[in-house]
């Protein structure tokens, strides 16, 4: 009885392999570079809030009222969010009076993958409470 089964060469099994191994790891490494981006995000405000102190401390403790004051003296340009592909602090600024303080927020919904909300993550100056960091 002779058998009609195909068989397939061996470069072909390693394909598939390949092909499932992949589709396996992509979700981790989509995660993976999420989070990554949103490190990126945080350390962005990170720079703009030193920026923010030390015009600050050049202006009698008054943060400015807009975020490009910033620019060039204290801040070469403002960053743009990894995962935006564009500036989304600058919209998401806001600054007060009495007491001075501030809030950056990467306005919209940037990090969806990592579950975060819009308008997340956010920074505020030191004596402000409740800024997730």
């Amino acid at each position: 009885m002779e058998s009609d089964a195909v068989v397939y060469p061996r470069w072909v099994w390693c394909l598939v392999l390949v092909v499932l191994a992949s589709l396996i790891a992509e979700p981790g490494i989509l995660r993976a570079k999420a989070e990554g981006d949103c490190v990126q995000c945080r350390s962005n405000m990170k720079n703009i809030g030193t920026a923010l102190e030390m015009y600050s401390t050049d202006n009698s403790g008054c943060y400015p009222i807009a975020l490009r004051q910033v620019v060039p003296t204290y801040l070469q340009e403002i960053p743009t969010c990894p995962s935006a592909g564009r500036d989304t602090y600058s919209a998401g600024y806001a600054s007060f009076s009495k007491p001075d303080e501030y809030t950056v927020v990467c306005r919209g919904e940037n990090h969806p993958t990592l579950g975060l909300g819009p308008n997340y993550p956010r920074y505020g100056s030191p004596m402000r409470c409740g800024i997730s960091m």
